[in-house]
C-alpha cells in the first residue's frame, strides 16, 4: 500500500509539472514582443522550478541589463540591486559557465565572488544560480572553435530567498524550462 501511494504521489507530481510546463510553453510564445515575452518567461518559469525570483538580463549595446523580475510589472533599471545583478552577470557571462551557489565560495574565482557578494548584500538571497543563454548555434558550424566563440545574448538568474531546499532538483527544473523556451 505504502509503495502504491507513493508511485501515485510521484506521478501526480509529474502531471502537475507537465501542466505547468505546458501553461510556461504557451505564455512564453504568446508574443513576439521581447518585454512581455520576457515576463512571461519568469512569471511561469517561477512555477515551473518552484523558486522564490527568476530574473532574465540580456546584453544591449555591449552592456548588461536586467530586462524581467518575477512578480513585478516593471522593472528600475537604475536600482541598486538590478545594477548589482547585472555586474554579476557580466562576471558569470565572460566565463560562459553556469554558477550555483548556495553558500559555498571556496571554489570561486575572485572575478565573480567580488561581483556575487555585493549582489547577495543588495538582495539578501541565500542560493542563486545563474545561466548564460546563447543563441541556437548553426547546423553547419559544427565546429568546435566557433562554439567557443559564441557569446551569450542572455542569462537566466534563479534565486532562492529563504534557505535552498533541493538544488539538484533546482537545478533540473531550470535546465528543463530552458529546454522548452
Amino acid at each position: 500500500v505504502f509503495l502504491k501511494n507513493d508511485r501515485l504521489r510521484e506521478m501526480q507530481e509529474r502531471q502537475q509539472l507537465l501542466e505547468r510546463l505546458d501553461r510556461f510553453v504557451g505564455e512564453a510564445h504568446r508574443s513576439l514582443d521581447m518585454d512581455p515575452t520576457l515576463f512571461a518567461i519568469v512569471n511561469e518559469g517561477r512555477a515551473v522550478i518552484d523558486i522564490d525570483r527568476v530574473s532574465i538580463a540580456i546584453r544591449r549595446h555591449g552592456r548588461w541589463e536586467v530586462r524581467a523580475v518575477s512578480g513585478l510589472d516593471t522593472v528600475e533599471r537604475r536600482s541598486a540591486d538590478l545594477k548589482g545583478a547585472a555586474r554579476l552577470v557580466a562576471a558569470v557571462c565572460r566565463a560562459r559557465e553556469p554558477l550555483w551557489y548556495a553558500g559555498d565560495d571556496t571554489q570561486l574565482p575572485p572575478q565573480i565572488e567580488d561581483p556575487l557578494h555585493d549582489y547577495l548584500d543588495l538582495s539578501h538571497t541565500k542560493g542563486i544560480g545563474l545561466i548564460p543563454l546563447f543563441a541556437p548555434s548553426d547546423e553547419e558550424a559544427d565546429d568546435s572553435s566557433a562554439e567557443e566563440r559564441r557569446e551569450p545574448i542572455g542569462c537566466l538568474i534563479v534565486e532562492r530567498i529563504a534557505q535552498p531546499r533541493d538544488d539538484r532538483r533546482e537545478r533540473s527544473r531550470s535546465a528543463l524550462s530552458l529546454i522548452h523556451i
